[in-house]
């Protein structure tokens, strides 16, 4: 409760790039509870099932909140406050998939997925992911959604357990004896997104920095093709039609990335209309 309610409070922080950049967001919040019931025992009631991946809305929250949306930042504080009463099993790789991949998205969170927008899934979780298949499966299901051809527009960004001796003070972990988590990273750094510790007491830089990367901004850019090697040099990048030469920390072609890279003090702007040029090799 105690994560849920710094994530609540530092909305501003989240939101404060795509405020500046005026971007176009859509914003859903579902659990990592996919269970169809949870019996804690000792006399207590059985509680369930979990939202399964459905967006989480009221009434008065609706399921997806937008830039226009009255009172966005109340409504935001309101909706990740989830409460804590779900399954012990936290499987936010499967709730992801779930959430954005039929039947749901077609059904119960239509409405929700842009095809000219970028994805961005964040888990913010004290525990490690306990979903039942590999990491790979959920990253190719994910990266499916918006197609394996627009790697640059998903992340996939955790804040989550990361201390290997586990915290100290009044921040803990669901369960410490299960380590320090490795699929949520995986994930993160497959996708160029951000991986922070929860147990951060600077929540509002953590969550600057997840915002940047949640609404939009970039600095390395995926190509569709492979470059002929013997002419990467021949590699151009343009700016809303204006040269960019190479070098001089402007950007470079990573060959084992596949991506050009720019300076991360200089990256293209909101906006920009950004394209690579470059000869494929034949085989």
């Amino acid at each position: 409760q105690d994560k849920q309610n710094a994530l609540s409070n530092n909305f501003s922080s989240f939101f404060q790039y795509a405020n500046a950049a005026g971007v176009d967001y859509q914003l859903g919040v579902t659990t990592t509870d996919v269970d169809d019931q949870y019996c804690p025992g000792f006399g207590l009631p059985c509680t369930g099932p979990g939202p399964k991946g459905k967006l989480v809305g009221t009434a008065t929250n609706p399921k997806v909140l937008t830039r226009s949306t009255p009172n966005v930042n109340q409504l935001y504080a309101q909706k990740v406050n989830v409460g804590t009463n779900g399954s012990p099993a936290e499987k936010g790789l499967e709730a992801a998939e779930l959430a954005l991949t039929p039947p749901l998205i077609t059904t119960e969170n239509l409405g929700f997925l842009r095809q000219d927008a970028n994805l961005a899934v964040v888990v913010v979780s004290d525990a490690v992911d306990q979903s039942p298949q590999p990491a790979t499966y959920y990253l190719n299901r994910l990266l499916n959604v918006k197609g394996f051809n627009k790697a640059n527009m998903f992340t996939f960004n955790i804040i989550g357990p990361y201390l290997p001796g586990g915290p100290s003070g009044s921040c803990s972990y669901d369960d410490p004896n299960q380590g320090v988590d490795t699929r949520y990273a995986f994930m993160a750094a497959q996708t160029s997104g951000v991986k922070a510790e929860i147990c951060n007491t600077n929540w509002s830089t953590t969550l600057q920095n997840l915002g940047k990367t949640a609404f939009g901004y970039r600095s390395s850019f995926y190509l569709n093709g492979s470059p002929d090697p013997s002419r990467a040099s021949t590699i151009k990048v343009t700016l809303d039609g204006v040269d960019v030469p190479a070098g001089a920390g402007a950007w470079a072609y990573n060959p084992v990335s596949n991506a050009i890279e720019f300076n991360t003090s200089n990256p293209p702007q909101p906006g920009q209309s950004l394209t690579v040029t470059y000869y494929t090799a034949c085989f």
